[in-house]
């Protein structure tokens, strides 16, 4: 099996009750690692160890999370935790996601594809999503856990940065999201400058098609 069937395989895993999946969690790693923080001094009294964060495959209670995130609120200020979830795309385990615009024709589905009510949040954490189109520049998020499982600020800051940095993958400059905590989740806005993946596209290959022209034998 090579690495794309098994990223397939590992994805296409039925999240279990009440986990979370590793896979969107990469930034945990790099955040500590950009700031210098031991993520071990973080997982004190936590079920695993910081190896077992790094695999994509793996997971991890949705109490043990929470606990997680609420931790960073001690050592990182709201607008870190959030320009954490906008690098988060750059992530190796976040590649298959972040192509997805490759196969859509406007923002809009890209964002459903990510944050819809089948969208892969709602396949990597014990959530239900749903998602609304105000105008074409204007979308409505929102978020309820399952289970009764209590909501976490934390994890929605992160999500907001998520989903501001989705524009930034078409070299659009970051949406602006808004949350609304509510008792069993919250609710974003999300708004951006009109961006059309079809014509980032048809730049990227004419750049490509230009540089190409001029290449040194």
């Amino acid at each position: 099996m090579d690495d794309s069937d098994q990223q397939s395989t590992v994805q296409d895993r039925a999240l279990p009750p009440g986990k979370v999946s590793c896979r969107n969690l990469g930034w945990c790693v790099d955040i500590c690692r950009e700031q210098k923080l031991d993520l071990n001094s973080l997982l004190r009294n936590l079920p695993f160890e910081k190896e077992h964060l790094e695999d994509p495959g793996n997971f991890i209670d949705w109490h043990s999370f929470r606990t997680l995130s609420d931790r960073f609120l001690h050592h990182f200020a709201e607008h870190e935790i959030r320009t954490a979830g906008r690098h988060s795309w750059q992530h190796n385990t976040m590649a298959g996601y972040k192509l997805m615009g490759s196969f859509n024709h406007s923002l809009i589905a890209h964002y459903t594809l990510g944050f819809g009510p089948q969208g892969f949040i709602a396949k990597l954490f014990p959530c239900e999503l749903a998602i609304k189109k105000i105008t074409d520049k204007h979308l409505e998020i929102s978020l309820v856990m399952k289970d009764n499982l209590p909501p976490c600020r934390s994890f929605h800051m992160f999500l907001a940065g998520q989903m501001a940095g989705l524009t930034e993958v078409y070299d659009y400059e970051p949406a602006e999201v808004d949350i609304y905590q509510t008792n069993q989740g919250a609710k974003f806005n999300v708004t951006y400058s009109h961006v059309s993946p079809t014509l980032y596209k048809a730049k990227k290959n004419h750049s490509k098609s230009f540089n190409s022209q001029y290449v040194r034998p």
